[in-house]
């Protein structure tokens, strides 16, 4: 899979998985529901820019 890292943090918790941080002002919604508020994590994102990786932030996370 190709891939850029980002360093995020859970900001918000919902049913269907999670709100992570990536950059001032982008949010991404990762499609995992083990995390919870505060978790720091690494997600690999396709884009170029912060705000594109936003849109495909559920690949993958650690």
């Amino acid at each position: 899979m190709d891939g850029r890292p980002y360093d995020g943090r859970v900001t918000k918790v919902v049913p269907f998985g999670v709100f992570v941080w990536i950059a001032d002002g982008v949010e991404g919604l990762l499609l995992e529901t083990s995390h919870e508020i505060g978790d720091r994590l690494t997600v690999w994102a396709a884009g170029s820019s912060p705000a594109d990786a936003a849109h495909s932030l559920p690949a993958r996370a650690r």
